[in-house]
């Protein structure tokens, strides 16, 4: 089975003879071989039924939240060839649009918002409240003068332009350890308080190791997690290009601020390999997550 999303269209093809449906639904929508496809302005979760086997697929891209790169993070197939759940982990930049966004966004019934955005982020721009459980837990230690600001306003105001690059390094190093907001996170994803949106200012960095390390945890392979990390550029990309050319003599610093870097967040990888000798000692020390509590994640969050 070969799946393409254009836009809001997905079209399915297989040779073979398969059935789909939306997720939960007894009567297909489709059954035969060949190729089908179907506008899907709604974005649903579909069933598909394939010589015995059964796979899942959504857009990943939430368009009609009106946020830039908010996504859903589940569809990945996992080692042992599962698939982490769609609705139940997304991910964004803040939580600001229209009301017709925010109608949208209150349908999916998020239960908790984790916001990894410093103290100054969060008052330069509020989330909108649309009943959830809201979290505001900044997940950078203040340095300097930055005050745990990400943002790169705030940046590109501080750190020298040839320090960029190492500063980015250095905070991506740091992010994975004795980091209170992803010490949440387990615990909101252990107690169930899903669907979550987590999310930052622009839903890259912060949010993109948080991504990584919920994925690393229900089983997806690294290559798939850094493919996921590096979407973030082909989603923001129309935006990165508007801010680029209002940068001027800055665009060099600013595009590579509002990008995302292959090298960014191996570092939180090698950090991660190079304090622990495996994942799963480090989730226990880091976030108290023992074979049990590993299991009960898998279990709920994956298909």
């Amino acid at each position: 089975m070969k799946i393409r999303q254009e836009n809001k269209n997905i079209i399915f093809h297989s040779e073979k003879k398969y059935q789909i449906y939306k997720e939960q639904d007894a009567h297909p929508l489709f059954e035969g071989s060949g190729q089908w496809n179907i506008e899907d302005n709604d974005r649903f979760v579909y069933r598909i039924e394939e010589d015995g086997n059964t796979r899942y697929y959504a857009n990943p891209l939430l368009e009609n939240t009106h946020i830039l790169n908010f996504r859903d993070i589940g569809g990945y197939e996992t080692q042992d060839h599962k698939q982490v759940r769609y609705n139940c982990f997304y991910r964004s930049g803040a939580i600001v649009s229209d009301e017709e966004g925010l109608s949208y966004i209150k349908q999916l019934n998020i239960q908790s918002v984790l916001d990894f955005r410093s103290h100054g982020e969060m008052e330069h721009l509020k989330d909108a409240q649309l009943g959830w459980e809201y979290y505001p837990i900044g997940a950078i230690k203040e340095i300097g003068e930055l005050q745990g600001n990400f943002d790169f306003q705030s940046l590109l105001g501080q750190v020298k332009p040839e320090e960029l690059t190492s500063y980015l390094l250095k905070i991506y190093k740091q992010l994975p350890f004795h980091n209170n907001a992803y010490k949440k996170m387990f615990s909101l994803l252990l107690e169930e308080k899903v669907p979550l949106l987590f999310h930052c200012s622009a839903g890259k960095d912060r949010t993109g190791v948080a991504s990584y390390l919920i994925l690393k945890t229900l089983g997806v392979d690294e290559k798939t997690i850094m493919q996921d990390y590096l979407a973030s550029n082909f989603y923001r990309a129309k935006e990165n290009k508007q801010i680029g050319v209002k940068a001027g003599a800055l665009k060099e610093q600013v595009l590579y601020l509002m990008m995302v870097h292959e090298e960014c967040l191996q570092a939180s990888m090698d950090e991660i390999k190079k304090r622990y000798p495996d994942f799963n000692t480090y989730l226990f020390k880091e976030y108290g997550i023992d074979q049990d509590k590993l299991e009960f994640l898998r279990k709920r969050y994956l298909y």
